[in-house]
């Protein structure tokens, strides 16, 4: 990288991503099935758990299973406890 040359390894203001905008979300199922997602930050828990419930891998682990309770931790995790 050479400084004043108008070359620079960094894409344009227009195509970077804020990091800030958005956060992994852990969804849980149990210790051997879980999965993740992106998610803006601020998001509501209703619409997180209709993300996780909407989840692929997570519809496969809870076929003929009840969903008992789902623990939501803003921005960080889902956790659904299953019977």
């Amino acid at each position: 990288m050479t400084v004043g040359s108008g070359s620079s390894p960094l894409p344009p203001a227009a195509l970077r991503i804020d990091v800030r905008a958005a956060s992994t979300i852990a969804l849980v199922t149990e210790p051997l099935s879980t999965t993740c997602c992106l998610s803006p930050i601020g998001t509501a828990a209703a619409e997180l758990e209709a993300l996780a419930q909407a989840d692929e891998k997570v519809q496969l682990f809870l076929t003929g299973k009840l969903v008992v309770k789902i623990v939501t931790v803003p921005d960080k995790l889902i956790n659904l406890v299953v019977k």
